[in-house]
């Protein structure tokens, strides 16, 4: 179940290297920002929308995250390039940092943001399907599989929604807690057991989802079918699964 388990991390990282990246080579072009400069330049990229969202719900850790983004872009730099990649490694610092401490939230999230939360990285696996070798890399990795040049405006696209959405299932978690218990292996075997009965799983897509093996023939598809199986999940035990590996995946 990796393609389960490592999407988030990478996902909020990556939309906070995309929108530095827009911002410093198109939008700031100054030798010097202040924070506030700093601050308008985020919101009015094309992934502002993540980062009003962390503004509005985080807004003690924002501003901080201002503070020392500003220091860091006004540091001496060899080049536009050197103080862009310097940006780029403050702003993932954050986006980790605010996801570790807030994670245990999706615990909590409410089963509707989880589901559409999977059915964000279905979409994202779908576009894949072309290039076998290239769903079975992103299967294993998550979005850390792609490389620069195969992160298309589709899946770019993409992956900012889903770090919109993921930030809005923790703040819903935070704020309108689930009353739900943490997932049992019996609650993990009955998803498991499901999916296997489905009508397109075979016995090797079900061996090769269980073995984690990459080497199979039939990884790419049987993890495609795993997620599409796991964006309609419903029920109090598969709600438990669906919050528990979120959040066991993105506390670390």
């Amino acid at each position: 179940m990796r393609l389960l388990k490592k999407s988030f991390p990478f996902v909020v990282g990556l939309v906070s290297y995309f929108a530095v990246k827009a911002m410093f080579f198109d939008t700031v072009a100054a030798k010097e920002v202040d924070p506030s400069q700093l601050e308008q330049a985020l919101l009015q990229t094309e992934q502002g929308e993540i980062f009003q969202l962390v503004k509005s719900e985080f807004p003690v850790e924002f501003q901080a995250f201002i503070q020392e983004l500003a220091a860091v872009a006004n540091q001496k730099h060899a080049n536009k390039r050197q103080r862009s990649l310097a940006v780029q490694s403050k702003s993932g610092e954050f986006t980790a940092g605010l996801r570790r401490k807030h994670a245990h939230y999706l615990q909590q999230a409410p089963a509707q943001l989880l589901r559409a939360l999977q059915m964000s990285k279905l979409e994202l696996i779908l576009t894949t399907q072309n290039d076998p070798a290239l769903c079975t890399r992103i299967a294993s990795h998550g979005p850390a599989g792609f490389t620069e040049s195969e992160l298309n405006e589709r899946r770019v696209g993409i992956l900012a929604e889903t770090s919109v959405l993921f930030f809005k299932s923790m703040v819903a978690g935070r704020d309108h807690p689930a009353q739900r218990a943490r997932a049992t292996q019996e609650d993990y075997a009955a998803v498991l057991t499901e999916w296997g009965e489905q009508p397109d799983v075979t016995s090797g897509m079900y061996e090769a989802l269980m073995q984690n093996d990459p080497t199979s023939d039939e990884f790419c598809a049987s993890m495609t079918s795993f997620q599409r199986f796991a964006a309609s999940l419903k029920g109090l035990s598969a709600e438990r699964v669906l919050a528990d590996l979120s959040a066991e995946a993105d506390s670390n």
